[in-house]
Parts: structure tokens; C-alpha cells; sequence
């Protein structure tokens, strides 16, 4: 569980309402389901995107039972994206455990993935004013779209910035945004604040995405949970390579480039480079760049706990080590 700083009181009973709903989702299913949904359970992880529609809420208003069943939905939708995810990249851990396409097999991990899908659009349509409705499923339409631009750039080193932040605004930085605008709709805020929040949400969920992509080459595999260099492996070109193509001398760039092709076993190698030429030190500094954006976006908002819990939000993005 994440713990952001000692007001995070504020969220605890709703955060425990909300992972209720999501536990009872799972236990309601056909028995022979359980065992399999049971491994899902186990690897939920930060619950980021559930802290960010409970706060939003409280930003503008109270958090009623609507807010509540919209972050049930996204947390599900995000556990989906994540089973499809390890079985496109054949990973075998999440979260120190085995994934369900390792201990299952993949076809039962889509299957999984499907049925959460659906159980998101249950929820939305039988608990969400239509208003919001809109703005989860346009959000789902654009992870979806962002995992199809990511697979059609894989192995292509002349990606520009440009175009891997359009990458991750869909990907990632989508669902955040959703998740604070619907929170900030369902808790009555004025169009200003549901807004401002959606801007939040979006730069957050930018600078998450780039600290995910540094930390595939920086982090320590016990911390973050997951095999390190799996961008590498899966020909996912990330912002730490675009920088390295962009910066490096041309006689380095082609020996950088051959080991990125070759993939994760030269991930010593590559990370090396990325370190001494202050390739990470630039990445997370564009990181830190939406930080900035995502607390400006604030600015106007009351100094209230769930703001100060959102600036804490925005912190943790950049600084996590996992």
C-alpha cells in the first residue's frame, strides 16, 4: 500500500471501500475463475490511479459512492491493461510474483484480461452519469491506441521525442487525466477545477511514464518487482534511447545502437552510456519539467490536505524507485 505522507487519512476509509468493490468482483465469479482471478488480486500494486480519483474528489467536494465505482473501474481496467501487457511481453514477474501468463499460460491470461474488461464496463454503465462515462471510455480508447503506436514504433531508433510523448500521453497519461476529471465531475467541481485537474492528471501521468521507462534501465529488480531491460527486449524505444541517438557522436551512435537492437543482454552496456553521459540525468529532468506543469495546474486550488496529497502525488512520480 502507498502511503504519500501523514495526511493520507484523508482517502483511508474510502481507499478501503473501493478495494471492498474491487475484491468482491473478484470473489463473485464462478468458482472454477477464482483461483486464477485470486493471482490478479495478489499482484494489485500501488493503486495510483485509485489515490488520484479519490483525491480529485475531495479536491472539489466529498467523494460519494459514484466516485467510489469509478475508481473501482479504473483500477480493474489498469489490472487488465497490465495481464495483456506481461502476455505481449512474455513476462514472467510482476510485483516479485509470477505473472498469470507464466503460471496459467497466455490463453487464460487474455481470457482474464477480457473478463476485468468487461466487469470495467458493468461498472461504468450501471454507476457513472453518461458525462463521465464519455470521459472513461475515451480514455480507454486512447491506452489502447497508445500500445498500438508503441508496438508499430518497436525497433524503430529514429522515434522522436515528439512522437514517444504522444506514445505515453495515450498509454499513460490518459488514464490519469481521466481519473482525476472524473473524480473532480462526480464531486461536483465547476468546470475550472474538472479542467485544471484533467491538466494535472495528464502532466503526472507523463512524468510517471518517463521515471517507468528510466527505471527500466536504472532500477534494481528486488525494488521495482519486475525484470529489468524488458523495453529493450521487447523493442520498446524509450525516452533514455532517443536521447542517447540524439546526443551521441555518430561513430558512438552505431555501436549503440547494435546493442540496443541486440536487447536486454547489453543492458550492462547501455546503461553504462546512459549514466556517464548524463542521458538519465536529462530524462529526468524532462520528467521533473511536468512536475512543474502538473503543480501549476494547481496553483488556484485552496491550500486544503487533498491538495497538498496531490502535490505529494506528483513528488512520488519523479522520486520512486519502484
Amino acid at each position: 500500500m502507498l502511503r504519500f505522507s501523514d495526511n493520507y487519512k484523508l482517502i483511508h476509509k474510502a481507499l478501503a471501500r473501493v478495494n471492498s468493490q474491487v475484491e468482491c468482483l473478484y470473489k463473485s465469479q464462478d468458482s472454477f475463475l477464482r483461483p486464477w482471478l485470486r493471482n490478479t488480486s495478489a499482484v494489485r500494486g500501488k493503486q495510483l490511479r485509485i489515490h488520484l480519483t479519490l483525491l480529485a474528489a475531495r479536491a472539489c467536494g466529498r467523494i460519494t459512492a459514484p466516485v467510489e465505482r469509478l475508481a473501482a473501474a479504473v483500477e480493474l481496467f489498469h489490472t487488465a491493461t497490465l495481464i495483456h501487457d506481461d502476455v505481449i511481453d512474455n513476462a514472467k514477474q510482476r510485483r516479485h510474483t509470477a505473472t498469470m501468463n507464466a503460471q496459467h499460460g497466455n490463453e487464460t491470461a487474455v481470457l482474464m484480461g477480457d473478463l476485468l474488461f468487461t466487469q470495467v464496463m458493468t461498472i461504468v454503465f450501471e454507476h457513472i452519469p453518461p458525462k463521465t462515462q464519455k470521459v472513461v471510455l475515451q480514455a480507454a480508447r486512447q491506452v489502447c491506441l497508445g500500445e498500438a503506436q508503441e508496438h508499430y514504433f518497436r525497433g524503430k531508433l529514429n522515434l522522436s521525442i515528439l512522437q514517444y510523448q504522444d506514445i505515453i500521453r495515450n498509454k499513460t497519461a490518459s488514464l490519469f487525466s481521466a481519473c482525476c476529471e472524473g473524480g473532480a465531475e462526480l464531486a461536483g467541481g465547476t468546470p475550472n477545477q474538472v479542467g485544471t485537474l484533467s491538466v494535472f492528471g495528464q502532466a503526472l501521468g507523463m512524468a510517471f511514464q518517463i521515471q517507468d521507462d528510466i527505471l527500466d534501465f536504472t532500477g534494481n529488480s528486488a525494488r521495482v518487482g519486475k525484470t529489468l531491460g524488458v523495453d529493450l527486449k521487447e523493442g520498446r524505444i524509450t525516452l533514455p534511447i532517443i536521447l542517447a541517438m540524439q546526443k551521441l557522436p555518430k561513430i558512438e551512435q552505431k555501436k549503440f545502437s547494435r546493442a540496443v537492437a541486440a536487447g536486454a543482454k547489453h543492458l550492462p552496456f547501455i546503461r553504462r552510456i546512459l549514466q556517464e553521459r548524463g542521458i538519465i540525468t536529462e530524462a529526468k529532468a524532462m520528467a521533473q519539467e511536468f512536475i512543474v506543469t502538473a503543480k501549476r495546474a494547481l496553483r488556484n486550488f485552496k491550500e486544503t490536505r487533498a491538495k497538498h496529497e496531490l502535490h505529494c502525488l506528483a513528488e512520488y512520480a519523479v522520486n520512486r524507485d519502484r
